[in-house]
């Protein structure tokens, strides 16, 4: 067979059509090499204020009233007071719990004790919880200037004639207590009647005289007022949960790394989406709030400072930016995004679900080219839970 022959314009035709193709070839793949190559991690997901105003209920108002610790609250309140007063309510409740235990220990250890006419010396009067809780303080001042102590064992003649275990100075506005390192003040500056400041009065002398049956009185107050204190803001903790959760939306911050050689450009919004296995599974949209620089690591809530019946935004709408987000070559922005719409129902379910430290979720964003770039599942939750354990340990 005669060999095959080729015509010069043939290898040339064909060495150009194999040198276009290899060059084209050779552009895409430095191209595709060159592409974005993005990363999405969720480093933070809580809750923040959706509505500025919630407007409370008759039994969170009505709580409220009762409460020596908080003013009545008005129809609508701001977003932020109620949580403030919510973590407010939190801290009481702890300091009050603590403070109990003090008083009934003591109470059980003391009581038989305090029943004669024996004055407790400097040591056993600086043991009395009123000297060891600044929260008993508070509460028994704030019963004294109300007018609240009836039947006192002692009175404050007999009270005067005693010698007293330590000094009590009197100015003005208040009694002052002298204990070695610390003073207490028992101030009566705020009473109304000669009444309440005769009750503070007989206060600071029954330290100060170390007479054991008024102290075992004012501790068993003090015990009696805790008690009803503590019930009545297990209450108020429900009831304000009940106002703020449907008025709660999603916050979140997240960390976008891109590892390629061209910019990434991401779209302002995203959807949080909930996988746990147990729950309908639901996306919700969010929006970029702001952008984190690298020194921001806050994730606290901005709310309205002031409550009212009201909010006005005004004839014309503020200027909102909803810009695209470029992200560098090989580095990273961190993002803050929260839902703009208020949970609602699923509010108090999903904030179930995160103090049981198991809500699962992740984030998707979206390129300026419509591709979809998502996190990895991620649990949540008010604290570490097993699963974070698990892994740590598996650390190991």
């Amino acid at each position: 067979m005669a060999p095959k022959k080729f015509s010069i314009a043939a290898l040339v035709a064909a060495a150009t059509i194999s040198f276009i193709i290899s060059g084209i070839g050779g552009a895409l793949l430095s191209e595709w090499l060159a592409r974005p190559k993005p990363l999405v991690t969720v480093s933070a997901l809580g809750f923040t204020g959706a509505d500025k105003q919630v407007a409370t209920s008759d039994a969170l108002r009505n709580i409220t009233n009762d409460s020596k610790w908080f003013k009545e609250y008005r129809k609508f309140e701001s977003f932020e007071k109620l949580a403030k007063d919510y973590k407010k309510t939190e801290e009481l409740k702890l300091n009050l719990e603590r403070a109990l235990t003090l008083i009934d220990d003591w109470l059980k250890s003391n009581e038989h004790i305090c029943q004669g006419e024996n004055q407790l010396t400097l040591k056993e009067l600086d043991a009395v919880p009123f000297m060891q809780e600044e929260i008993i303080c508070s509460s028994l001042f704030g019963m004294a200037l109300r007018g609240e102590f009836e039947n006192v064992p002692v009175q404050i003649s007999v009270l005067k004639n005693c010698n007293l275990v330590t000094e009590l100075a009197k100015d003005k506005f208040r009694y002052i207590l002298y204990m070695r390192e610390k003073n207490i003040v028992f101030p009566f500056d705020a009473a109304k009647t000669k009444t309440e400041v005769g009750f503070m009065e007989n206060l600071a002398y029954s330290f100060a005289a170390g007479n054991g049956k008024n102290i075992v009185y004012y501790m068993q107050k003090a015990s009696e007022a805790s008690n009803r204190e503590i019930r009545l803001l297990t209450g108020l903790l429900g009831e304000l949960e009940k106002s703020m959760n449907p008025a709660t939306a999603l916050s979140v911050r997240a960390e976008v790394f891109n590892s390629g050689r061209k910019p990434l450009v991401v779209k302002p919004y995203a959807l949080l989406r909930v996988v746990n296995d147990d729950v309908e599974r639901r996306d919700y949209l969010l929006r970029l709030t702001t952008l984190l620089s690298a020194e921001s690591v806050n994730f606290s809530n901005k709310y309205q400072e002031d409550g009212g019946d009201v909010v006005v935004e005004g004839f014309l709408p503020t200027l909102e930016d909803r810009s695209y987000v470029l992200v560098p070559p090989n580095d990273s922005i961190r993002l803050q995004l929260a839902s703009d719409e208020a949970l609602g129902e699923a509010g108090s379910k999903l904030r179930a679900i995160y103090n049981a430290n198991v809500l699962r979720a992740k984030l998707i964003l979206v390129t300026d080219a419509g591709e979809q770039i998502a996190s990895d599942p991620t649990i949540f939750g008010a604290s570490a839970n097993a699963d974070v354990q698990r892994e740590l340990l598996g650390a190991e």
